[in-house]
């Protein structure tokens, strides 16, 4: 048995912070039907995202870089420095692909980052690399063997 199948996958809450409206129906289509119905939050911005984050603690946020008010970069910085949210793996979409953009998205601790226009395949293989891990943390503390 792997570690997908002892979880529930739709008590999965991802959060997806996204300033286009035909992106984010894009990726909520994706993740409530081609990943086994995970529950999505919406938000149109960092800003927004972080009163979402304040009334629950998802599983994992995908994000934009690119959005008004508050980018994806900030989102992340602050995500990662709160001590209540720096375990929610954030997954940032961009499609900036200088160097400098990769070092960016890396150094604000971003758990993963696919380019834009990206498949749905590349994405749910992300996910589910992601989300085995959290279920392997997740086991893990359950069962007290890092303490």
């Amino acid at each position: 048995m792997d570690a997908s199948s002892s979880c529930d996958r739709s008590a999965i809450t991802t959060l997806v912070v996204e300033d286009s409206p035909n992106q984010a129906a894009q990726l909520r289509m994706v993740l409530e039907v081609e990943v086994e119905q995970f529950t999505v939050l919406m938000a149109k911005n960092g800003c927004a995202a972080l009163a979402v984050l304040r009334e629950t603690l998802p599983t994992m946020v995908i994000t934009d870089v690119v959005m008004p008010e508050m980018d994806g970069y900030q989102l992340c910085d602050t995500i990662k420095k709160g001590r209540a949210l720096h375990d929610i793996p954030v997954i940032m979409m961009t499609s900036l692909v200088s160097w400098d953009d990769i070092t960016r998205n890396l150094e604000c601790g971003a758990t993963h980052f696919l380019c834009k226009p990206y498949g749905s395949v590349a994405l749910i293989s992300r996910i589910n690399y992601i989300y085995a891990i959290w279920v392997a943390a997740w086991m893990r503390r359950l069962c007290g063997c890092c303490r």
